[in-house]
């Protein structure tokens, strides 16, 4: 039987340890390919308590160096080096490429399939028509071999694309091509280098207009994000991921550097306070006097890496379920914003702590621009812009 991921939202880790897990129940989680080839053991753990197992087949790996050296990598079932030109032929893509993903997601125990994908900066970079065709590709050979699993597409792009609508409405229609959306579940969409915290509200805007679009049809999945992710599920994504309390940007520039020996996230020097939905050091928690009754803080204060990211984890576990059982997830979302701006603000006047509020402040106001959105108005500018797009190709 095919398992799907739920129309109602979800959080989902992406994990590279099982040591978090202890006790835990998962809807659904996501792990790296390259991950699951460093750390073998670490796959199964995970996969037992998980409903829904994804793999990200990092395939936009190839193309940075560092990256493509590094030893998990190389253990993967592609061929190495690989050559952007390499990645332009059909026929080496389908046999080298999309055809070993895909066994390697199967072999894996995978419940859904991702399809291979590249790191496109616009919808004019050539990676962008190279990852179309791949979709294409995983969609055929799905068929050819009988998988009876749901497909996603990965469209990893460029943050710079979400300032100007009609790129990203050129986007979500190449998407929503007649020859590809009977034939996919969903999309995973991943904007590179893009911080939610610090990102401008046109950008925002512009995230959160790609995923309503692409979620009138679709199940969505926002990758690798910060609480942004509880905005995009309130207006219409099935779920987001992210590492725990690390993990909530991706970018490629950081693919060709090496990792530096004793290197430490500063983000885990940190504690995730939902109540603000920002962070915090121990010194301003042990200031405000937190206590977080999370089922792995019970009343008390994570200490400790480990403990921050079960904290994290349940914390988030919790704040979707909450909104997965409202009945109305806007006005949930607005709400839950707005409290937080309160709390934090008065967290600063009382505690003269440094607590920024913007960021909130920005995902509000996304929210409120969105009130005045519809599907219907939307499908109808893209069925227009789907049919100019074949006449042009014919």
């Amino acid at each position: 039987m095919v398992q799907q991921i739920k129309k109602t939202p979800v959080f989902i880790p992406r994990l590279q340890h099982s040591n978090a897990l202890e006790g835990v129940k998962l809807e659904v989680a996501i792990m790296g390919a390259h991950h699951i080839e460093g750390q073998p053991k670490t796959r199964a753990k995970i996969k037992a308590v998980t409903s829904t197992f994804i793999i990200d087949p990092v395939t936009h790996r190839f193309l940075y160096q560092a990256s493509g050296d590094a030893k998990s990598f190389r253990k993967l079932p592609y061929p190495h080096p690989v050559s952007a030109e390499q990645l332009y032929d059909p026929d080496f893509r389908y046999k080298k490429v999309v055809g070993p993903s895909i066994e390697h997601q199967i072999q894996r125990g995978a419940d859904v399939i991702v399809a291979p994908y590249l790191f496109s900066v616009d919808s004019d970079d050539t990676k962008f028509t190279t990852n179309l065709s791949m979709l294409s590709e995983t969609i055929r050979y799905v068929e050819e071999k009988k998988f009876n699993k749901p497909v996603y597409a990965m469209i990893h792009i460029g943050r710079t694309v979400l300032t100007h609508p009609l790129i990203t409405n050129f986007i979500s229609a190449r998407y929503r091509d007649e020859e590809l959306k009977d034939k996919i579940t969903g999309y995973i969409v991943t904007i590179d280098d893009m911080d939610d915290r610090l990102a401008s509200v046109e950008e925002l805007n512009g995230l959160a207009r790609l995923v309503f679009q692409l979620s009138e049809t679709h199940k969505v999945l926002a990758n690798s994000i910060g609480g942004f992710g509880e905005v995009l599920c309130a207006l219409g994504a099935s779920g987001f991921t992210s590492g725990l309390a690390t993990g909530e940007v991706t970018a490629v520039k950081t693919l060709n550097e090496k990792l530096k020996k004793g290197w430490k996230n500063r983000r885990l020097e940190m504690t995730y306070v939902p109540e603000i939905m920002g962070y915090a050091n121990d010194a301003q928690l042990k200031k405000i006097g937190y206590k977080c009754n999370c089922v792995s803080c019970g009343g008390g204060v994570p200490l400790g890496a480990l403990a921050k990211k079960r904290h994290f984890l349940f914390t988030h576990l919790d704040a979707i379920k909450a909104l997965a059982v409202s009945t109305n997830y806007q006005k949930f979302v607005t709400t839950r914003l707005k409290k937080a701006i309160i709390v934090a603000d008065g967290y600063k006047n009382k505690f003269q702590l440094p607590f920024k509020t913007i960021h909130l402040h920005n995902w509000l106001t996304v929210l409120q621009t969105a009130e005045s959105w519809t599907q219907e108005e939307d499908s109808k500018e893209l069925n227009a812009l789907l049919i100019d797009l074949q006449s042009n190709r014919e």
